[in-house]
């Protein structure tokens, strides 16, 4: 029987931004929040989030996605679509550092 890839998109729905756990490692800067928040606004949120579900019972882990969702909450959206995706807690922190350094060093940051 073949590993399940965790890759995989398992499914995307639409979750309570306060059923969202953020690590306060990801908490982005506020640097064009704003402008993203009014992107979203204005057109809507083109790309979903990605989360795992968490340990605490209806609870899901931000993976991906700290901006947007930062934008969502600052427009007081209720829910955001996200991509809930199969992730062990190992992978999940191999996740967050590699996306925390590529953002780093990114110029589009």
């Amino acid at each position: 029987m073949a590993a399940k890839d965790s890759n995989e998109i398992n499914e995307m729905v639409p979750i309570k931004l306060k059923d969202i756990i953020v690590s306060p490692v990801s908490i982005p800067g506020r640097d064009n929040i704003r402008e993203l928040a009014q992107s979203i606004k204005a057109i809507g949120l083109i790309n979903p989030i990605t989360v795992r579900k968490a340990n605490a019972k209806g609870k899901y882990e931000l993976i991906s996605g700290e901006r947007r969702f930062s934008a969502v909450k600052q427009l007081k959206f209720e829910t955001i679509n996200a991509i809930v995706k199969d992730i062990p807690d190992a992978r999940s922190e191999e996740r967050r550092v590699g996306k925390e350094c590529r953002s780093r060093w990114s110029p589009y940051h």
